[in-house]
């Protein structure tokens, strides 16, 4: 199950990022939270800096809590919560007594990714939460994939 995970975490990785990638997949999560009332905050970091964070209505300070606690086991592994939940058979207590990290701080709940570029590696996160864990990470894949398919379709216009 790691080798897959990590496949696609490959899978999803891109050849650049930017400031409006993250406003084009922030905006395609926030707009399906706004049209199918979805309760989400979603988080888009780039080396730690804030690119994108859009609370939907009916979210709580507690949501934005748990964003962040996904997002520091991303940035700690260096892949997505569900990846991490994997690594550990799903016992959260060994992040404290393996890795040394604090409960408060991490999570093994998913809806956090890596944010990959091809050549370097990882270079940010992308969290969002309010749903079901599962729900939260197939929302951020298919987001992703989204915006991979978009640069893919645009690559292959032959222009005059």
């Amino acid at each position: 199950m790691l080798n897959e995970i990590e496949q696609l975490e490959k899978d999803l990785a891109f050849e650049t990022f930017s400031s409006n990638t993250a406003l084009r997949i922030g905006s395609y999560l926030s707009r399906m939270a706004i049209e199918q009332n979805l309760p989400l905050v979603v988080d888009i970091r780039l080396y730690n800096r804030c690119l994108y964070h859009f609370c939907a209505e009916g979210t709580t300070r507690n949501t934005e809590y748990w964003v962040e606690r996904k997002k520091n086991t991303v940035d700690f592994f260096g892949h997505s919560t569900l990846w991490v939940k994997t690594k550990v058979n799903g016992d959260a207590t060994l992040l404290v007594s393996k890795y040394g990290l604090e409960s408060s701080n991490t999570t093994i709940v998913e809806g956090g990714f890596p944010i990959v570029l091809k050549e370097s590696g990882m270079i940010g996160t992308i969290c969002i939460s309010g749903l079901e864990p599962a729900t939260d990470h197939r929302l951020v894949v298919e987001a992703l994939k989204h915006e991979l398919q978009r640069n893919h379709d645009e690559s292959s216009v032959v222009k005059p």
